[in-house]
C-alpha cells in the first residue's frame, strides 16, 4: 500500500482525533440548539428546520416554486418591453 501525505499509521492518534471530533460536535449542538432547531417558513409555503435547509431547497415543491417565479419574472419583463414600445 502506498502512503499519501497526511496518512496516520498510529491507531491511537486516529482514535483520539475521532473522539475530539465527537466531543466538539456534541458541544456545538448543545450551544447552538436553538439555531439548529429554528423553524423557517419558506416563500414556497413550506416550513423547515434550519439544519434541513439544503435538503428543503432540493425538494420538488421548492424547485417547482422557483421555476414558477422565474417564469413570472420573464412574463413581467416581456410586458414591460411591450408597454415601452
Amino acid at each position: 500500500m502506498t502512503k499519501k501525505v497526511g496518512d496516520i499509521d498510529d491507531e491511537s492518534v486516529v482514535a483520539s482525533i475521532r473522539q475530539r471530533n465527537v466531543e466538539y460536535a456534541k458541544k456545538y449542538r448543545q450551544k447552538n440548539s436553538e439555531k439548529i432547531r429554528r423553524l423557517i417558513e419558506c416563500e414556497c409555503g413550506s416550513t423547515y428546520a434550519y439544519y434541513n435547509c439544503t435538503q428543503h431547497m432540493r425538494t420538488k415543491k421548492h424547485c417547482q416554486w422557483m421555476e414558477t417565479q422565474q417564469m413570472m419574472k420573464q412574463i413581467a419583463d416581456l410586458k414591460k418591453q411591450l408597454v415601452s414600445k
